[in-house]
């Protein structure tokens, strides 16, 4: 089975990207579409930046800059993850469908092309923007979304850098990981397929090496559940419905410079007492 994906126009989803590229057992491309205008002279200019650049870590301000021009400004994270997995190469996208389709997938146009072209198949999502309640129609095949935190822990946009911006050590822990789960009506609120906690949540360089692993393990189980759909004969896993949480998901617009600032800061000082702890320990 063949599996869409819809995503971000980030340098942090090209890795998903990346990884989305190959082929089903049909011999047929798994196509990825960006939410962003339409530019191929742009998306050809992506291409050749990362074919060039493939497993750089942008040491230099004219790698950056060329990556930049691309993307536009990269966030802090966007940065972990090339610090620590190297820029992806998307290879397998010089010739799978790779394309932008706007920038709202909630457009009449939109939806009807992808469950147009892939009736039957479940699209994959990893977007900023929430879907309109028609991608949800009785009889639609599931609409599947990666989080980078563990429901219900923290839900939302920036949901575990702003779970440690609150302080509360005990949550981050228990948010500190990734979900696959199904959408529904509501935000993050649909049932479980796959989550796991990262091994390690202190162990990285800054809050923003951690969000990458998150990220990273995020994707690893949206492919792995992809994987799964793809054998023949089966059928879309069951989900586990998540407990109830009066918790309000987190919003882009209370993640500004000073919250992410304080959680920067928070993650490093949590850090340095686990170090702290570990050594009087040994």
């Amino acid at each position: 089975m063949t599996s869409p994906l819809l995503c971000e126009p980030t340098l942090h989803a090209a890795f998903l990207v990346d990884a989305w590229g190959g082929r089903s057992d049909s011999e047929t491309a798994h196509p990825v579409y960006i939410r962003e205008a339409a530019d191929p002279a742009l998306l050809e200019r992506r291409l050749a930046v990362h074919a060039e650049l493939a497993g750089s870590r942008l040491g230099t301000s004219q790698e950056r800059s060329r990556v930049e021009a691309v993307y536009g400004a990269l966030s802090p994270t966007d940065l972990a993850m090339v610090r620590m997995f190297g820029l992806p190469g998307l290879q397998a996208q010089q010739d799978a469908p790779y394309r932008q389709l706007g920038t709202t997938f909630n457009s009449v146009e939109a939806r009807g092309l992808i469950r147009g072209e892939w009736p039957g198949s479940p699209v994959f999502v990893f977007l900023d923007e929430i879907l309109v309640p028609d991608w949800l129609m009785a009889g639609d095949p599931p609409v599947i979304n990666g989080h980078s935190a563990v429901l219900p822990h923290a839900r939302g946009m920036h949901a575990l850098e702003q779970v440690a911006a609150t302080g509360d050590r005990e949550r981050f822990l228990r948010a500190a990981g990734a979900t696959v789960h199904y959408v529904d009506p509501g935000v993050d609120t649909g049932a479980v397929i796959r989550t796991e906690r990262l091994a390690d949540p202190f162990g990285y360089e800054s809050l923003w090496g951690c969000k990458a692993g998150a990220f990273g393990l995020a994707f690893d189980l949206l492919m792995q559940v992809r994987t799964q759909l793809t054998e023949p004969g089966t059928v879309a896993p069951g989900g586990t419905p998540q407990p109830r949480d009066e918790t309000p998901a987190f919003r882009r617009r209370t993640f500004d410079d000073g919250t992410a600032g304080r959680a920067a800061a928070q993650y490093t000082a949590w850090r340095t007492e686990t170090e702290e702890w570990g050594r009087r320990s040994a």
